[in-house]
């Protein structure tokens, strides 16, 4: 459906079973092509999720055998910078945050995507315990403006609207909320947690 959405610009050539490619149209009538290698533990494939039409980027899941990552591919200069989990746009389209749970270590890897030009860069990362664990917890992303981001939290089929907030404070950005959440589960304790920035 999404492909439909935009056959435009993005088409898939071949059969998913055996070999197939996704193509990307680009600008100046040049074309990039992902090649899916459905074998062993060899096995990559691309998936295309969106095309923000106001950021010019296409997004693309990769998955290669047990792991995934996604890659937002310019449509100006075909570059491919890659995202740790799905990227979810802020509203002014100038930067993407993505959220992974990492459950060997327990915690949620938080991270913020500055968008410069043609490519995609690390701007700041977080590693919290926002959901997930014993709890059963998980948290949903939301942009409520153009540089804060909130979560909410969703454990036991109920869910939490005052979980933590990520927004910038100066040079800094800032995850803090008036909930602990422990992995033994949710208290009623403050937290403040300044993320590492990348220049």
């Amino acid at each position: 459906k999404a492909i439909a959405r935009h056959a435009k610009v993005v088409m898939r050539k071949g059969d998913p079973r055996r070999s197939s490619e996704l193509q990307i149209r680009l600008a100046q009538e040049r074309t990039i092509r992902f090649f899916d290698y459905p074998c062993g533990e060899d096995f990559t494939s691309y998936i295309f999720v969106d095309l923000p039409p106001q950021i010019g980027f296409a997004l693309v899941q990769q998955n290669i055998y047990e792991d995934y990552s996604y890659l937002a591919v310019s449509l100006a200069s075909g570059r491919v910078s890659r995202l740790l989990d799905k990227p979810v746009l802020s509203p002014d389209g100038k930067r993407f945050a993505s959220y992974r749970y990492d459950m060997m270590n327990a915690v949620t890897e938080l991270t913020l995507y500055a968008v410069k030009g043609d490519r995609v860069v690390t701007e700041a990362a977080c590693e919290a315990i926002i959901g997930g664990g014993q709890t059963d917890a998980t948290a949903m992303p939301k942009w409520t403006g153009p540089e804060t981001l909130s979560f909410i939290v969703f454990d036991s089929g109920r869910n939490f609207p005052d979980g933590p907030v990520l927004k910038r404070q100066g040079k800094d950005w800032v995850l803090e909320g008036p909930v602990t959440f422990t992995l033994e589960g949710r208290q009623r304790k403050p937290f403040r947690q300044v993320c590492q920035t990348f220049k």
